[in-house]
């Protein structure tokens, strides 16, 4: 009986950098779903198209929806591709800070105070995004909180960002993604799951296709339905 052994298999046209189909030592597989509508990503509004308000910035609350500066001094500016570009998105998030540091950030709701949801203890996620920035020295944090104040933080692991595909499509926009593990403990008074982007002291940078989905690889962003995705928002 012949035996197959690799650690990736993908289509033949596929040049996003990303496998279709994974395979880890343990004998487990992830699978790419990107037509399934399976729902993997836990972030809303993670490629920045709905914004409900109509404000373009700078602005120093809120702009694309479900997004928010953690900190006063920030300023979001919700940005467009030029037509013509071969960018299959055509809105992205721009983050600027007139001093201390930039902060962006999205409140992911638990089912009920104090209950992990489907962020189990010890379990692990990938984050994912684009961006036009070396962030390989940006700062991520994640943690479970009361609310957007932060209130009775509880600490997650977050690892190293990595580069993960140069120049996308072509362009200026690169992926990086970094590991998450849900440790610690959560309170019973926490509501949310708390992901927060934190650059250095007046460092601008932009996101775009940003996830958080389960497992230890990032897949393909996953695109629900517009309907769908403002219903969520």
């Amino acid at each position: 009986m012949s035996e197959l052994k690799t650690t990736s298999l993908s289509h033949k046209d596929n040049n996003t950098g990303t496998p279709n189909i994974t395979m880890y030592p343990d004998g487990t597989t992830s699978i790419g779903l990107t037509h399934t509508g399976g729902f993997k990503n836990q972030l809303i509004n993670g490629d920045f198209r709905i914004n409900q308000r109509g404000i373009i910035g700078p602005v120093a609350a809120y702009t694309a929806d479900r997004w928010r500066p953690n900190t006063a001094p920030t300023q979001l500016h919700w940005k467009t591709i030029n037509p013509g570009t071969n960018i299959p998105f055509s809105k992205y998030l721009g983050v600027t800070s007139s001093s201390t540091q930039s902060i962006v950030a999205q409140l992911i709701e638990l089912p009920d105070p104090g209950a992990w949801g489907p962020f189990e203890s010890g379990s692990t996620w990938t984050l994912s995004w684009y961006t036009q920035q070396n962030l390989t020295d940006i700062d991520i944090y994640v943690d479970f909180v009361d609310s957007s104040a932060g209130t009775n933080s509880q600490p997650c692991t977050v690892g190293t960002p990595q580069l993960i595909e140069s120049g996308a499509w072509g362009s200026s926009f690169s992926r990086y993604s970094v590991e998450v593990t849900i440790t610690g403990s959560i309170a019973a008074t926490n509501a949310a799951l708390r992901l927060y982007y934190v650059g250095s002291n007046s460092k601008a940078f932009d996101l775009a296709r940003v996830q958080l989905e389960p497992g230890p690889v990032a897949t393909v962003f996953e695109m629900r339905p517009i309907g769908t995705e403002l219903a969520l928002c």
